[in-house]
């Protein structure tokens, strides 16, 4: 979904989606929270989503990251991207 069909939503549907795909997780769809940011090659597959401050381990990464890892349907290559507020 995109950002602007997210936003089309009433604000209900749109809290329920959002928790829906919120959270680390492996595969699945991305929750971006600056703006569709797939990485350039695609296309691609979410691998894994992981909000590593708040994992019992922690990566530097920015002060408040979210890492994507992504890969290509034919499994051939991957791509890391980090969003950070």
């Amino acid at each position: 979904m995109t950002d602007e069909e997210l936003e089309a939503l009433p604000s209900a549907d749109r809290d329920r989606y959002i928790e829906l795909i919120d959270g680390d997780k492996i595969g699945g769809t991305p929750l971006f929270f600056q703006g569709d940011e797939w990485p350039d090659g695609g296309p691609w597959r979410l691998l894994l989503q992981l909000d590593p401050n708040w994992v019992p381990f922690h990566l530097n990464l920015g002060s408040s990251p979210r890492v994507f890892a992504f890969v290509a349907e034919d499994g051939a290559q991957g791509r890391l991207l980090v969003q950070d507020s």
